[in-house]
């Protein structure tokens, strides 16, 4: 069986894993491994002193890159056009987020240069730390947790290297926990939450690990798993709701729910409209449990970042021309009100493709075309910094009502929030302070532009806070114990796996590469949310880019 782990395994094993055994470029001690420097600091990882919340959202860096990237050739027209280069790079790699610094890690020997519009690395991989000298007091601003890898595989050796892998938590899939009007119910699939119909939650729990075990749906696909890629193709198809309807029937209301809020959590997507592979993947895949960090995985983003060259990543630098030129590629950005131009052998772009697609002049119109039918949606995440602390009850808890909606994307539009992490448990409650991270989907394409405007920040926050009083009182806490929440907006960071996009072959001709020197690498390579696809995607780039040099 090949799931999300296995295959990076492979992936991993065949892109000079050996490179991982140079040395630092940058010592750094225990706390500094997490904890981001002064403000000039490039890390995912920052430093707040202030338990204050924010006045507006942090997240995205959205104004400058719209500004301009919305009016491209007008930009470069009144800068006097793309100048000649007058710096040279073996590769170059556009985008900063996981998979940019993954690609950028995996070719560190040829010092790469990354470029990164916001003014931080690690895309929606970020984290603040609240006060604490030491790592304990990190949390994520956005992608949280990772499948928990085997041990001895090539991906726990990977985070071993990276000095991540002993401080990870796990937590297993049978332990998913559900706030139930107002209680914190625990062996969710033990039927905690209807004792008398235990026996429906157990005939689910095995019919999904059955599909984990027997026929589980590999995305990329890989021809020695269990299913064939008709079957593979068959299963995009159809959306989740007709797989749980033709495979498990009528199922309790609590477990229908559930799975609404899991899917609006992990895709911005309702089971309705997601594709049943793409689905089953995570749901399936999430049974062999979880991993976590202090920060979340942007701990994992700051330790590839902490092993680049000094020179290599570059904030503050907006791409906005990527075209083949001679035997290379130019690539022209902007920094200070200045356009500049480098000329590389190679470029690996990791940005996702609706950005990607205005960036670069040597696309066909067919894969123009492939790239638009990829969509993406935005989500909200709110910490909530307490006084004080807790002992987290459980890592990741899912927030139901025991109705099933009628509206789905109306409840979802209309509710705080679908689920909450405990950022402390992830050090093992040792943080001074205590932080709930609140996820709050959004059910529209894109960023919409009324999420930009003045009176969003409140809008949301204030839905978040209306439901906020349920989980305090869950956990026995009063809310003068809240310190402040601080919003984090993330526009467009999730592409949606819709039914029938794989089989239509749409995501496969988004990324094919152009001119055989750009290469794509991120998330919606596969149109799969998730670390796993961020980091598979540029490993297989980066091994493309050493075959080409």
């Amino acid at each position: 069986m090949l799931d999300r782990r296995v295959f990076l395994k492979q992936v991993l094993a065949t892109s000079a894993l050996a490179a991982m055994g140079a040395p630092l470029l940058r010592s750094q001690n225990a706390d500094a491994a997490v904890i981001a420097g002064p403000s000039e600091d490039l890390s995912p990882v920052a430093r707040i002193y202030s338990g204050n919340g924010s006045a507006d959202f942090n997240g995205d860096e959205m104004d400058h890159p719209h500004d301009v990237l919305w009016n491209k050739d007008e930009f470069i027209q009144k800068h006097g056009g793309i100048p000649l280069p007058t710096e040279s790079a073996q590769v170059v790699v556009v985008g900063g987020g996981m998979a940019g610094l993954m690609a950028a890690y995996r070719l560190r020997d040829l010092q790469p240069v990354l470029l990164e519009q916001a003014s931080r690395l690690g895309g929606n991989s970020k984290a603040e730390a609240w006060n604490d000298t030491g790592p304990n007091s990190a949390y994520s601003l956005g992608a949280a947790y990772i499948t928990t890898p085997d041990e001895g595989s090539n991906i726990d050796k990977f985070l071993t290297e990276l000095g991540v892998r002993d401080r990870m938590r796990e937590e297993a899939g049978a332990d998913a926990s559900i706030l139930l009007n107002g209680r914190i119910q625990s062996q969710f699939w033990n039927g905690q939450t209807d004792p008398a119909n235990a026996g429906e939650f157990r005939r689910v729990w095995q019919a999904f690990a059955k599909v984990r075990k027997e026929a589980y749906p590999n995305i990329p696909f890989d021809a020695s798993g269990t299913l064939s890629l008709e079957q593979l193709l068959q299963l995009d198809s159809m959306t989740f709701t007709k797989w749980i309807a033709d495979n498990l029937g009528a199922i309790h209301p609590h477990i229908e729910e559930y799975l609404h809020h899991y899917c609006w959590s992990s895709f911005a997507a309702d089971c309705d409209e997601l594709s049943a592979a793409h689905a089953l993947n995570f749901v399936t895949g999430d049974l062999a449990g979880v991993s976590a960090l202090p920060g979340g995985n942007a701990a994992i983003a700051h330790e590839m970042y902490a092993r680049l060259h000094p020179q290599t990543p570059r904030c503050g630098t907006l791409v906005v021309d990527v075209a083949l030129s001679g035997d290379g590629v130019r690539v022209c950005y902007e920094q200070g009100g200045q356009l500049k131009t480098i000329q590389a052998r190679a470029c690996i772009v990791a940005a996702p493709k609706f950005v990607a697609k205005g960036l670069l002049p040597d696309l066909s119109k067919e894969q123009a075309y492939a790239m638009t039918r990829i969509k993406h949606r935005a989500y909200l995440v709110a910490n909530v910094l307490l006084k004080g602390r807790i002992a987290s009850p459980v890592y990741d808890l899912f927030r139901i009502t025991g109705k099933v909606p009628n509206r789905p994307r109306h409840d979802i539009d209309e509710r705080g929030f679908t689920d909450l992490t405990f950022a402390s448990w992830a050090a093992g409650d040792r943080a001074e302070h205590s932080v709930l991270t609140i996820y709050r989907a959004l059910p529209f394409d894109g960023a919409r532009q009324f999420l930009f405007n003045p009176g969003a920040h409140d809008k949301h926050r204030t839905k978040i806070e209306n439901d906020l009083p349920e989980v305090l009182h869950g956990l026995g806490i009063s809310g003068s114990a809240i310190a402040g929440i601080r919003m984090t907006r993330w526009g467009h960071a999730l592409p949606v796996p819709t039914d029938g996009l794989l089989a239509s072959g749409a995501p496969r001709d988004a990324c094919k590469p152009i001119g055989g020197r750009i290469f794509f690498a991120g998330q919606d390579n596969w149109v799969s949310p998730c670390f796993e696809a961020a980091v598979e995607s540029a490993v297989l780039a980066a091994a493309e880019v050493k075959r080409l040099l």
